[in-house]
């Protein structure tokens, strides 16, 4: 089954490891004043990206499982 999702899009898993890289530089100290600021953002919003992306994913399971259930009865 082909997927449907444009390659360009950010999957769950690409958001997360993102946020994960982003966390561990700002922890470590890697990035100076002016880009922890600009980070935080980002990394504020990619959390809520992803927060959304599982929700969503979560969602189109449940119908999904629903839509099966529907078809065995």
């Amino acid at each position: 089954m082909e997927s449907t999702q444009d390659p360009r899009a950010f999957t769950t898993n690409d958001l997360t490891l993102i946020n994960k890289i982003i966390d561990g530089g700002m922890k470590r100290g890697v990035f100076g004043a002016d880009e922890l600021g600009e980070l935080s953002v980002f990394s504020t919003r990619m959390r809520q990206l992803l927060e959304a992306g599982l929700k969503e994913e979560a969602e189109a399971h449940t119908s999904e499982e629903a839509s099966d259930e529907k078809k065995s009865a």
